[in-house]
């Protein structure tokens, strides 16, 4: 057996014991201090209202070229028909 079968195989007996999958317990211990919110954090990650404004603003402008963009190339189509 060459040396990369080897390889091929200690990693598919590792995917299947799940040692790849699993964590280090000290990952696991800390990983909550990442993805709970504590008391007062909430109100850090809003979005302010100007910013959601720009968002929507920008959204409906992109919209508003691929429509216009879609309708002339539908109208260039039907000229070639």
């Amino acid at each position: 057996m060459n040396t990369l079968d080897r390889h091929f195989h200690r990693a598919q007996q590792l995917i299947k014991a799940g040692a790849l999958s699993r964590k280090p317990a000290r990952q696991r211990a800390a990983a909550p201090m990442f993805y709970e919110l504590t008391a007062g954090d909430g109100a850090m990650y809003d979005t302010p209202t100007y910013i959601r404004n720009r968002i929507q603003q920008f959204d409906f402008d992109n919209r508003s070229r691929v429509v216009a963009y879609t309708d002339r190339v539908r109208a260039m189509l039907r000229g070639a028909a």
